[in-house]
């Protein structure tokens, strides 16, 4: 998949077109099924938490199951600048987990701002 993203935004009163690429430059990973992920996305979007289409693949990845339902890839990782959705992301994968596989999460970040964002939010 090859996903593009667009937006315009107001430089000093002029328009400028600003394009990025979705598709990450390493990208390794093994397939699995998507159906715990596919549940999740579903159900946040059912309470108005929809997903960007890098953030849909991400936690397809994450949460995909191998054919003896464990997960397919154990190590998963995220390098995504500041303030592009990974709180969001990280948002559905707890509470997919939660809701679906009976996990019980721990999350830990830099800043307790971000931590108290998540436990509120979740």
């Amino acid at each position: 998949m090859n996903y593009k993203a667009s937006a315009k935004i107001t430089v000093m009163g002029a328009r400028k077109k600003l394009l990025g690429n979705q598709k990450p430059r390493v990208d390794i990973f093994k397939d699995g099924d998507p159906r715990i992920a596919e549940l999740a996305i579903e159900l946040m979007a059912e309470y108005g938490h929809e997903l960007l289409p890098w953030q849909r693949s991400t936690l397809m990845r994450w949460m995909a199951l191998d054919e003896n339902d464990k997960w397919a890839n154990h190590e998963n990782g995220l390098l995504v600048p500041r303030q592009n959705g990974k709180t969001d992301l990280a948002i559905d994968r707890i509470i997919g987990g939660m809701v679906f596989l009976g996990e019980r999460l721990m999350f830990t970040a830099h800043s307790t701002d971000t931590v108290e964002e998540i436990k509120h939010r979740v």
